[in-house]
């Protein structure tokens, strides 16, 4: 209990947990290990947060409400429910996938969304290091795409931050802290995985990498280039 009362005499203080006060947040990938640490972070750091959207992917025979229970079953929630059982009333599950159209979120939770969210975390993508391209693109690339499509419409948005990777710039001697372009525009990836088949795609594949270590981390480059181009239209 006394962490706890520090936690929230901290959490007072911080200029950090005063800008989050009051607002909405939408979170890709929370149920991942980055997501969930997030999430936790979020609740017990930020107490006067207003809300915390996160997009779900659906599961047979789970309703969103089924897998927010679930989803609070994991251990790193348990300190802060036992204090603030109610928390999760915080939370809120929204059905959706990264590589349906429109992220698959229905009309009106998407115009939710664009009303109300004034931050975004971008943490969803596939982390499979033998993967194909064209999954990789599909999810990592084409995924933040329609991400950014949505973001484009929100009203309030005051940030949006995506979770990269330091292995997407490893062909860099010193990697410095600021934005790289990726090997090929990500723009012309996209359409060549639309028009080429997946044996075309695996010839090419090594050519495109250009010595980065597999797809994961090219695919990550080209998000990391996709948004960067967003830099002047949103907070990025």
């Amino acid at each position: 209990m006394i962490g706890t009362a520090l936690d929230e005499v901290n959490s007072e203080r911080s200029e950090i947990a005063s800008w989050y006060a009051g607002k909405n947040v939408l979170i890709t990938g929370a149920t991942g290990f980055m997501g969930k640490v997030l999430v936790e972070k979020l609740l017990r750091s930020c107490p006067h947060i207003k809300g915390l959207y996160l997009i779900v992917r659906p599961k047979k025979g789970l309703t969103a409400e089924a897998r927010k229970h679930q989803y609070f079953k994991c251990v790193i929630f348990q300190k802060i429910l036992d204090v603030n059982p109610d928390i999760v009333n915080k939370v809120h599950v929204i059905k959706g996938d990264l590589l349906e159209d429109d992220l698959g979120i229905n009309i009106d939770e998407s115009k939710h969304l664009i009303t109300n969210i004034e931050i975004i975390f971008h943490c969803a993508a596939n982390v499979r290091f033998d993967q194909p391209l064209r999954p990789m693109v599909e999810m990592n690339v084409v995924g933040t795409l329609k991400l950014l499509m949505l973001a484009e419409k929100m009203e309030n948005l005051k940030s949006f931050a995506y979770v990269s990777t330091t292995y997407c710039q490893c062909n860099e001697n010193v990697l410095e802290e600021h934005a790289y372009p990726a090997p090929q525009n990500p723009y012309e990836i996209i359409e060549m995985i639309k028009t080429l088949n997946d044996q075309s795609l695996a010839e090419i594949t090594p050519t495109l990498l250009n010595g980065l270590p597999n797809t994961y981390a090219y695919s990550k480059a080209l998000t990391e280039d996709l948004i960067n181009r967003y830099e002047k239209k949103l907070p990025i």
